[in-house]
């Protein structure tokens, strides 16, 4: 396979499938590659949105409790990868399940769950993560074009 993402060799239906499989470990029947296009657009981004919140929680950490960067860091990863051990552990019918049993007592989760949902001050973590999925979706139709390809002439959405 060549190194290009929209190869001749991904064209067919199920070979978009496999390389979703190969890349997020979880099959996906993509028909199109304006399909791929939006599929990388939300899940192939996803874990730099992970990782972009894991540096996020270590600056707060340095800026507002003054720990040193390294522990901050060290803190952050282990935050993350507890929280997913543990979502694999519960696999709830929705991640708001988890945010359900994580904010049952109304207290600081609570508080800081809210803070990230409301929509009235921020227009809440949907309107940013929709809005990283634009721009993504958006870099995924311009590569497509950069290699010669139309897919978002071809199925729009």
């Amino acid at each position: 396979m060549t190194s290009s993402l929209f190869s001749a060799e991904l064209r067919s239906p199920s070979a978009l499938s496999a390389f979703c499989w190969v890349r997020v470990g979880f099959p996906a029947a993509l028909e199109t590659e304006a399909a791929l296009d939006r599929f990388t657009a939300v899940f192939g981004t996803g874990p730099g949105y992970v990782f972009q919140f894991g540096q996020a929680l270590a600056d707060v950490a340095v800026a507002q409790l003054g720990l040193a960067p390294d522990l901050a860091q060290d803190l952050a990863h282990t935050l993350l990868a507890g929280t997913v051990d543990y979502a694999a552990a519960h696999q709830p019918a929705s991640f708001g399940a988890l945010v359900d049993d994580m904010t049952r007592l109304k207290g600081a989760t609570y508080a800081g769950v809210n803070a990230l949902t409301d929509t009235a001050a921020t227009g809440g973590l949907d309107a940013l993560l929709t809005a990283a999925f634009h721009a993504a979706h958006t870099a995924t139709q311009r590569l497509g074009a950069t290699h010669g390809h139309t897919a978002a002439a071809a199925d729009p959405a």
